[in-house]
């Protein structure tokens, strides 16, 4: 059930525009952060939906203003942060207690390594590692994260870090342990929402674990994937070079469709169907609170409106199968438009279709190799249609169409 602030936000989130983050923690629960308390719960539920200039206007508040539970709510919306880059999070508890394990955070990625998170506001006084080793340790010993496979990440909140990475270079955990400004943290959530290749996208989390940079060919290979992938990002439609007798006709240029909107009505749609929250992870990339479901939402303008039955045109990348197989039940979600009902397939079923559809280009190679499946949907009112050309026949999506 959602909580009181959840409701408040989807009720009326212009109420929120004006709201610090102090004053949105006075509306959760008894307006104190405690662990195990509705009033923690309801704001981590909001920190869920909100947008990310949002959740960087709080982190700023809680760095610059003095209000109570300011470093809990630093805490929450970092480890919130860690989510939105595609980390499975385990928050921790805001005040030690005995027999407990003392850390901020756990982000988990998808091959197994664990961070250990530690939010500082400021790195003014000195940290003692040691202490933040244990915590390690008592995690491997409880089987909860393995040595091999972990290591510590201290958030900061300060863009001067030079004393603390001095302090860490000088320590006997310097292999275990890496700094990052909360800022670039943030800026680094911002870059991943606009990429569409999970498979780019999670490995530029690879950049928060303890690496050994004397061969930078890695650094520069993921910075040159990173650019092309956001530059291709903002074409939403594939170039037609597949010879696809059902992709649009290129000429004179469109007038510009918000892609954005569509998506947003389209999500809205699915996430009435499926009963849940859906969190941006990327351009494309959507996932449940829970983790079950993941969704790739994709949006194409109506093509040959001046039919009864327009199409819709889509490019499918191999970076979208990663994050589809990565989940309980995943969907692909196709936004016909901005007044149509959208399509939600099933990844099980979409996945196999993938054989009977062209490509770019037409005949992947090692060398020339595939760059995205070309999808086209056909819509005669509530109807839909998928084109597979390979196979010479049209798949019947009406059932799939989200009323």
């Amino acid at each position: 059930m959602p909580s009181s602030l959840v409701t408040l936000w989807r009720d009326n989130t212009a109420f929120f525009s004006e709201k610090s983050c102090a004053q949105v923690l006075g509306l959760a629960g008894d307006g104190r952060l405690r662990d195990a308390t509705d009033a923690s719960a309801e704001f981590r539920e909001l920190l869920e939906l909100l947008p990310s200039e949002r959740l960087r206007s709080y982190a700023e508040e809680c760095l610059t203003q003095k209000f109570d539970d300011a470093p809990f709510a630093l805490q929450d919306t970092v480890n919130e942060v860690g989510t939105r880059l595609g980390f499975t999070v385990e928050p921790g508890r805001y005040r030690g207690v005995r027999n407990q394990v003392g850390f901020d955070g756990i982000w988990r990625s998808s091959d197994g390594h664990a961070l250990l998170i530690e939010v500082k506001t400021t790195d003014a006084y000195r940290i003692n590692f040691d202490t933040v080793a244990n915590y390690r340790r008592e995690l491997v010993a409880v089987q909860r994260i393995h040595e091999p496979t972990s290591s510590i990440l201290i958030a900061v909140g300060r863009e001067d870090t030079g004393d603390l990475e001095a302090q860490i270079r000088g320590s006997r955990h310097a292999w275990d342990i890496r700094v990052i400004n909360i800022d670039s943290l943030l800026r680094l959530m911002v870059i991943k929402e606009q990429m569409s290749d999970w498979t780019t996208s999670s490995s530029i989390n690879m950049l928060l674990r303890p690496v050994e940079y004397t061969r930078v060919d890695g650094i520069i290979d993921l910075l040159f994937a990173t650019t092309a992938d956001i530059r291709a990002a903002y074409d939403e439609a594939p170039n037609q070079d597949a010879g696809d007798s059902d992709a649009p006709s290129t000429g004179e240029a469109p007038a510009p469709f918000d892609h954005d909107r569509a998506r947003a009505l389209a999500l809205r749609k699915l996430e009435a169907h499926l009963g849940t929250t859906l969190k941006k992870k990327g351009r494309v990339f959507w996932s449940s609170a829970d983790g079950r479901h993941n969704v790739i939402c994709l949006s194409s303008r109506p093509y040959g409106e001046e039919t009864d039955v327009p199409r819709f045109w889509y490019g499918v990348k191999p970076g979208h199968k990663p994050f589809l197989q990565d989940a309980e039940q995943s969907y692909v979600l196709f936004a016909c438009g901005a007044e149509l009902s959208p399509v939600a397939i099933p990844a099980a079923d979409f996945l196999p279709m993938l054989t009977k559809l062209k490509t770019t280009p037409p005949h992947p190679t090692d060398d020339n190799p595939l760059v995205h499946w070309h999808v086209t949907i056909h819509r005669r009112g509530s109807r839909a249609e998928l084109s597979t050309p390979l196979a010479g026949s049209r798949t019947d999506l009406t059932r799939l169409v989200l009323q």
